[in-house]
């Protein structure tokens, strides 16, 4: 089922492989009307769009996914219709970039060390088309070296926590990355919720968390979120006054489960992120 709303998905500026304007394209064919692309820790592609947006055949949300930490756990705090060309909320996304460039360094001497893997910078470089190489690169390049069958197995197997290749994360705290978004105009969203394998009471705590920080909304319609979840997040997010929002996470145009704006519909009984914008 194809959804008019898409707030969230991924160009090649993070970990997707299709440009601003052909995620744009894409989203238009498929019927999307309002559309947030969210790169990790990143909005160039915001600001590639941004000066001709009344020129696209859609309504153009600003968008963020930021990483951050709560409880030891990495949780993904997507960041909407904030001002793009807000000074601190870029000097705050170059310091994650630099956060990313220094995992990056130490995953890139991990598959040296522990896989004999060579040359990786110069084909990480290949794999991620130049831009900012996320973990999701590093998979690939697992894939495409034979240690690993496939992409879930490269992770499952040596990237995960506690697995010979990861390397500990050292984000923000959920509360600062709310933060930033607020300054800059915008409203925080708390990604996929029931995919940072927490219990339903650890699920709940997160969510509960989030809210007493300043979030606005958590996401209850993306793939692969089962109906009963989709009811249980409902009913905590109303318990905490917050509003639900809708996401393919596209990334990639063969992941045909996760098409942008593949998505169920907001149920009408949660308020959507998009009335206030």
């Amino acid at each position: 089922m194809l959804n008019k709303t898409d707030l969230h998905c991924h160009t090649l500026y993070s970990d997707g492989s299709l440009s601003p304007q052909q995620i744009v394209e894409r989203a238009a064919q498929n019927g999307v009307s309002s559309l947030a692309i969210t790169d990790h820790d990143c909005i160039q592609a915001v600001l590639d769009l941004w000066p001709n947006r009344d020129k696209l055949p859609l309504t153009l949300i600003s968008g963020v996914e930021i990483s951050s930490s709560w409880e030891g756990k990495d949780i993904h705090v997507i960041g909407l219709n904030f001002e793009p060309y807000d000074q601190s909320l870029q000097d705050f996304l170059k310091q994650q970039q630099q956060l990313r460039f220094e995992r990056a360094q130490e995953l890139m001497q991990k598959l040296t060390d522990k896989l004999g893997i060579l040359d990786i910078e110069q084909k990480l470089q290949k794999i991620s088309q130049g831009y900012s190489i996320c973990r999701s690169h590093f998979a690939a390049l697992i894939v495409e070296e034979g240690k690993a069958s496939d992409f879930g197995k490269a992770f499952s197997k040596f990237l995960a926590k506690g697995k010979s290749c990861s390397v500990k994360s050292h984000w923000v705290s959920t509360e600062e990355a709310i933060y930033h978004i607020h300054q800059a105009g915008g409203v925080a969203v708390l990604a996929h919720p029931s995919r940072y394998q927490l219990s339903n009471s650890r699920t709940f705590e997160l969510i509960k968390s989030f809210s007493f920080a300043g979030g606005k909304a958590i996401e209850v319609c993306y793939s692969s979120l089962k109906s009963q979840d989709q009811r249980r997040l409902i009913r905590i997010a109303k318990e905490f006054s917050l509003l639900g929002s809708v996401g393919s996470d596209f990334h990639h145009p063969y992941q045909t489960w996760a098409n942008l704006g593949q998505v169920a519909p907001l149920p009408a009984d949660i308020l959507p992120i998009w009335q206030n914008f």
